[in-house]
Formats: C-alpha cells, structure tokens, sequence
C-alpha cells in the first residue's frame, strides 16, 4: 500500500493547481451560502468541489449530474422534510422515528431518481437528507442550486488546466 499516489511525482504543479482552484470556487460557493445554509447542505457542496476538481472527467462531475442530482436532491428534501415536521403520532419519541424514516426514504428516493434520469451525484443524495433533519429557509434552496451552478460554471471555464487526479 502506498502512502503518496503515484502519479502525484510526475504532475505536483496539476495537483496544487487544482486543488487551490477548488479551494477558490468553494470560497465563492460558501460566501454565498454563509448566513443561510445548514452545516448539512454546506457539506454536501464541499463534496461537490472535490468530484469537479479533483475527477472532472468522470461522469459525476458533468453539468447535468451535478445540477441534475441537485434538483432531485432538493425536491425529494422539500418533499419529505413536511411529513417528517408533522407530529403525525402525538409521541416525541415515535415522532422522532416518523422523521428518521422520511430522512431515510428521502436518500433511497435521490438515488432512485438519479440512477434512472442518469444524474447521478452522491454529494446531492446529502442536500436531499439535510434538507429533511435540518433546518432550510427557500433561499437555502435557491442558493444551493446556485452554488452547483458556480461550480460546473468553474468546472467550464478551467476545464482546459483540469486533469482526473484520481
């Protein structure tokens, strides 16, 4: 097992370069969410910045996975986020489950909507789960979109400097 990837010697400069362009395209994507996000939704964003930069050819970093499955992650955490705020037992504690089990059907939705519709990008499977155990304002929602928007936006524009490092 090695320690260091190989490839790592031969492209040092590839790999800083990336990695502090991922840095910049994050800050402007956090900038943006500071006062409104969850620490949940800021997460999944952050996981987002890896994929594009770090695996900007694989499938999962493309426009339409990425704003794909943020769409389908969003809606599917708008759409399970209500029952689970609901109280639908009367009991803390079964309430509790209720809202466990609409956070867990929200990730098993994501993934069925985005393996069928071709959009798959793990990091959204989290916006649709912290959508439903976190607190979200609408501009929560709107600016996560943004935020993926400004990240295949980065992604385009450096796409001629960006390399798989994985």
């Amino acid at each position: 097992m090695e320690w260091v990837d190989r490839k790592f010697a031969g492209r040092k400069r590839q790999y800083v370069l990336q990695c502090l362009l991922a840095t910049l395209s994050v800050l402007i994507v956090l900038l943006l969410l500071e006062r409104i996000a969850s620490e949940a939704v800021i997460a999944a964003l952050g996981a987002t910045g890896f994929i594009v930069f770090a695996a900007p050819k694989a499938p999962s970093s493309r426009p339409r996975a990425v704003v794909g499955g943020y769409g389908i992650g969003t809606v599917i955490g708008v759409l399970c986020h209500w029952p689970a705020q609901l109280h639908l037992v009367g009991h803390p504690v079964l309430d509790r489950y209720v809202a466990i089990a609409c956070a867990a059907v929200a990730v098993g939705l994501a993934v069925f909507l985005m393996t069928v519709t071709n959009t798959e990008h793990p990091p959204a499977v989290g916006i649709a789960l912290g959508l439903v155990v976190g607190p979200w304002r609408v501009e929560t929602v709107a600016v996560v979109l943004a935020g993926a928007a400004v990240l295949c936006l980065a992604r385009w524009l450096l796409r001629r400097w960006l390399k798989d490092l994985v």
